[in-house]
């Protein structure tokens, strides 16, 4: 019989929260999100269309991500916007790092 501590559903979630979904991945959803809070704004319709066609699931991400996981994400809340602009400040590519995190 081991000795060690039970395992808790919090530590399940902090190790999935990490380890699970790979970086890339990450990013990905983060760009969905921000996209879909930008097709709440008014801009013109080539604008729309090309933000539109981005949400498209393509071939490489349709090994993970289906239309209806991308119909299923929020758009961007108020305090993630406020990060995700402030991470595009950010130099040499930071940005997907903090959209990764």
């Amino acid at each position: 019989m081991s000795s060690a501590a039970p395992i808790t559903n919090a530590d399940v979630t902090a190790f999935c929260g990490n380890n699970v979904i790979p970086r890339g991945y990450k990013y990905t959803i983060v760009h969905i999100s921000l996209n879909k809070r930008l097709l709440r704004a008014e801009m013109p319709a080539r604008e729309r269309l090309q933000i539109l066609e981005g949400l498209e699931v393509d071939d490489l991400d349709r090994l993970w991500l289906t239309n209806d996981m991308v119909a299923a994400i929020e758009p961007m809340c108020d305090k993630g916007y406020e990060i995700a602009s402030e991470a595009h400040k950010l130099p040499d590519g930071k940005v997907l790092d903090v959209f990764a995190d």
